[in-house]
């Protein structure tokens, strides 16, 4: 069974799509995938550095925590 169903997407992902012929089997499989692989996600994938990066951009982290990220930081 198919359904209709509209979703926003940005246009850069628009573009791609338009040079493409079965735009809705495209979808559908990436979003099956994308589903699938949801599961598999596990946070020993993602290099130390990259989440110490990221957890330094929070806005409530505290002054201490901050500056100890950051010496860490420049040890790599």
């Amino acid at each position: 069974m198919r359904a209709i169903r509209t979703y926003s997407m940005e246009l850069k992902t628009l573009e791609l799509l338009s040079i493409k012929k079965n735009k809705s089997k495209i979808i559908n499989l990436a979003v099956q995938r994308y589903c699938s692989e949801e599961d598999l996600f596990n946070w020993k994938d993602i290099a130390t550095d990259r989440i110490l990066r990221e957890l330094a951009m929070f806005r409530d982290l505290s002054p201490s925590l901050k500056a100890l990220i950051e010496l860490e930081l420049t040890s790599f």
